[in-house]
């Protein structure tokens, strides 16, 4: 009873920042980081990411949404790190420790272990062949929701 909406409202709560980081990284992107050569890639990127966390919330499938955060934010962590060590300086020219150079190399194994192996063949494989099986008979609106999920979780692999 209680502990069931207790955990419930913990894992809202938990989505809802989810969405919140999200948006926060697109908004950072368009109106305070200084413009890159990926400025558009990126900011595509984002609205989709954004869109998918939203549109999963709102189709009742959050799985999907935790799951592409979970992509995100295992590899970001490395990203972020590995940015803050390179502003202070902190690779083997200028102290001695190559602690840029071992976050780089964190964040290319990272990257390529959670976007390029398991985003495409566990995440995007069972949103579009074991999905089927949890949502056997929804209606037509949540279907066309489901069928655009799965277009943008493709989308989002290309990026």
């Amino acid at each position: 009873g209680n502990d069931v909406l207790r955990e419930t409202r913990k894992l809202e709560t938990i989505y809802i920042y989810f969405m919140a980081y999200s948006y926060f990284n697109f908004f950072s992107l368009k109106f305070i980081e200084p413009i890159e050569s990926d400025h558009a890639l990126m900011l595509i990127h984002h609205v989709i990411t954004s869109t998918l966390l939203s549109g999963s919330w709102f189709l009742g499938a959050s799985r999907i949404g935790v799951m592409v955060f979970f992509i995100h934010a295992a590899s970001d962590c490395f990203i972020a790190s590995m940015k803050g060590a390179h502003y202070l300086n902190l690779d083997l020219e200028n102290v001695g420790i190559p602690v840029v150079e071992t976050l780089f190399a964190a964040n290319l194994t990272s990257w390529a272990y959670f976007r390029l192996y398991l985003y495409p063949f566990n995440i995007i494989h069972s949103c579009i062949f074991v999905m089927q099986a949890h949502f056997p008979a929804v209606s037509s609106s949540h279907e066309v929701g489901l069928k655009f999920m799965k277009v943008l979780l493709s989308a989002l692999l290309l990026m």
